[in-house]
C-alpha cells in the first residue's frame, strides 16, 4: 500500500514537471532563443551599417581628389571637339617657346575603331631653332588636352633638303644653319586628340595659327 502511494506521488510529480516543462519552460526557452537570434541579427546589421558608413566617410574624404581627377580627365578628353581652344593653347605654346612658324590642320572627329572616344587627327608643322622646337614639343606634351603623337618627321629649314619626306620611324637632322648661325628645323607631327562628342562638326581644313612673337634671335616669321 505504501509502495503504491510512493509510486503515485512520483507519478504526480513527474506529471507536474512535464506540464511545467511544456507549458512554461519550453515556450520561454524558445522565446529566449528567438530573442537571442534577433539580437545576433541586429548586431550583424549594425556591423554592416558601420562598415557602410566607414566606406561613405572614406569616399567623402576622397571626394576633392576624385573631383580633381574627373576635372583633369574632362580637360584631357572634353565633351566637345573645342578645336579653337586647342589651337589657341598650341599657338600660345609656340609663342612662349619662340618658334618661327606654326600650322595646325585638324580633321573632324571620327568614331574610334576600338569603341573609345572619338578621334581628331592632327597634322602639326612647326619651324624654328633646335632648342625652341624642343621647348615647343615639351609644352605641347604638357597641355591639359591629351595629345598623342604618332609620327615625328624632322628636316632642315622649311623644306626637306633630301628631297623625300621622312617616314614615321625616321628622324632626319641636318647640320645646315640659319643666317644667325643657329640650326633651323622644320618638324611635322602626326598626332591625335580625343573628344567624347558623338557628332562630328564640319571639316575645318587646315587652320594656320596666328604668328607668334618674333624670337630674340631676330629670325623672321615665315
Amino acid at each position: 500500500m505504501k509502495r503504491n502511494v510512493i509510486i503515485a506521488i512520483v507519478a504526480g510529480a513527474l506529471a507536474v514537471t512535464l506540464v511545467w516543462f511544456f507549458l512554461f519552460y519550453k515556450p520561454k526557452s524558445n522565446e529566449v532563443s528567438k530573442k537571442n537570434d534577433e539580437v545576433a541579427t541586429a548586431e550583424r546589421q549594425q556591423q554592416d551599417l558601420e562598415a557602410t558608413l566607414a566606406r561613405l566617410q572614406e569616399l567623402d574624404a576622397n571626394r576633392p581628389q576624385q573631383q580633381a581627377d574627373l576635372d583633369k580627365l574632362n580637360a584631357a578628353i572634353p565633351a566637345t571637339p573645342d578645336l579653337a581652344e586647342f589651337i589657341f593653347e598650341a599657338n600660345t605654346a609656340a609663342a612662349d617657346s619662340g618658334v618661327d612658324w606654326l600650322s595646325i590642320a585638324p580633321t573632324p572627329p571620327a568614331p574610334s575603331l576600338t569603341g573609345g572616344p572619338s578621334e581628331i587627327v592632327l597634322n602639326i608643322q612647326v619651324q624654328g631653332g633646335f632648342f625652341q622646337v624642343l621647348d615647343y614639343l615639351n609644352r605641347l606634351e604638357k597641355l591639359k588636352r591629351l595629345v598623342v603623337t604618332d609620327t615625328v618627321n624632322l628636316s632642315a629649314g622649311g623644306t626637306d633638303t633630301s628631297g623625300s619626306a621622312g617616314s614615321s620611324s625616321e628622324q632626319t637632322l641636318s647640320t645646315s644653319t640659319s643666317d644667325s648661325g643657329a640650326p633651323t628645323l622644320s618638324v611635322t607631327l602626326g598626332a591625335k586628340m580625343y573628344t567624347s562628342a558623338t557628332l562630328a562638326p564640319a571639316a575645318p581644313g587646315a587652320v594656320p595659327a596666328p604668328a607668334p612673337a618674333t624670337p630674340s634671335s631676330g629670325s623672321g616669321v615665315s
